[in-house]
């Protein structure tokens, strides 16, 4: 090995490393240790020659490559949801290690995240339950398979404390502040005016649209405004608003009863969910776990959706405000087992899809089949 005429261990790794030639590490070992080895001298031929034998070949080295982690990438907004705050900060402990790489995106508005999806930005969407039966008109077969919320209260219309404006009736013909026609949360009310008091909300209101509709409220530019669960947490800590009527008030009346109607979740392409279905019912599993976490001991639950900030990109919240938009939610009135879609699920949307094809929201009526195709029932039993 030291004669110039011998290649050093040092050089024939390199030269084989050079070479590109991707051989196990255990059968480069052997080859190099076999190149390197002095040479043998010459063994006397026997007197009489056994019979030939073919030696056995020793099996190559193999080196099992791990498994690289399914990367998922979701997103919501704005990041104000109790349930995706806990899951969002806790990641890395509940999904690594089933092999999961999910990246949790806070996004700014309805409009971009749609984009998102369509485009193939996102993996999965969260977002209010309307946009699925309307994601379907352009982006083919899609599917809801987690709930995050329910309609405690749902979007609301508030006012000032001292308005006269009391009911919905006396909201008719008046400046109502709204988010874009389109949006999906906002579908809920253009569905519900309709139907419980023959109200078109494109025209029988004198509307503002806004990204953010209290505002107009604030500054006088509207009457009565419409709002959400993160911003309607700090207006009702102030004791300067009230709220009109809420979508669990106007869902009661068609429901015939108290069952809070599904609010928002995930969602995702059918195809995807057929081809990542491991990942879809992991993501159940840890969901439910969350909410059951969530009754038994709020306090760690909470700490966890108080400190979560998404690098900048979530709404910042006081424990108070924090827990009032759980409660708005509806996770304290909704037992674990809601997150597994039931029948039960689909019959309400059963009602509410086609309200929303009569109200305008979507240019087709979806058919009970139709329906039935866009929830991923994973209930024990229905």
């Amino acid at each position: 090995m030291e004669t110039d005429n011998k290649l050093s261990r040092r050089k024939f790794l390199k030269d084989v490393a050079r070479a590109g030639l991707g051989l196990a590490a255990g059968v480069v070992a052997a080859d190099v240790l076999a190149a390197c080895a002095p040479a043998a001298s010459p063994t006397p031929a026997p007197t009489a020659a056994p019979a030939a034998t073919s030696a056995p070949t020793a099996a190559p080295t193999v080196i099992s490559t791990p498994k690289a982690a399914l990367k998922v990438r979701m997103a919501i907004v704005p990041g104000s949801q109790t349930l995706w705050r806990y899951l969002a900060g806790k990641s890395e402990e509940l999904f690594k290690p089933l092999g999961y790489d999910v990246e949790f995106i806070n996004m700014t508005d309805e409009a971009a995240q749609r984009t998102a999806f369509l485009s193939g930005q996102i993996d999965v969407m969260t977002a209010n339950v309307p946009v699925v039966p309307s994601l379907k008109e352009q982006a083919g077969p899609v599917q809801f398979f987690l709930p995050f919320a329910w309609a405690q209260e749902g979007y609301l219309w508030f006012v000032k404390k001292d308005s006269p404006i009391k009911t919905v009736e006396d909201m008719k013909g008046k400046k109502v502040a709204i988010f874009d026609l389109n949006h999906p949360g906002q579908a809920y009310w253009r569905a519900l005016l309709l139907e419980n008091y023959g109200l078109r909300l494109e025209k029988d209101f004198e509307t503002i649209v806004s990204n953010n509709p209290g505002q107009a409220v604030d500054v006088g530019q509207a009457d009565v405004g419409l709002t959400a669960s993160w911003d309607w947490a700090k207006r009702k800590e102030t004791g300067n608003y009230r709220a009109i009527s809420t979508v669990a008030d106007e869902w009661k009346k068609v429901a015939k009863d108290d069952v809070q109607i599904i609010l928002g979740g995930a969602l995702a392409r059918t195809e995807w969910i057929q081809k990542n279905k491991k990942f879809v019912d992991d993501y159940i599993k840890i969901g439910y776990e969350a909410l059951k976490l969530y009754k038994s001991n709020k306090e760690a639950f909470m700490k966890v959706v108080v400190e979560y900030t998404g690098n900048g990109t979530a709404p910042k919240y006081a424990p108070g405000q924090a827990e009032f938009i759980a409660w708005y939610l509806g996770l304290d009135a909704n037992p674990p087992e809601r997150v597994y879609l039931s029948q039960r699920d689909v019959e309400d949307h059963k009602k509410l899809f086609p309200m929303l094809y009569r109200c305008g929201y979507l240019k087709s009526e979806p058919s009970p089949q139709d329906i039935e195709a866009m929830f991923y029932l994973s209930s024990p039993k229905a």
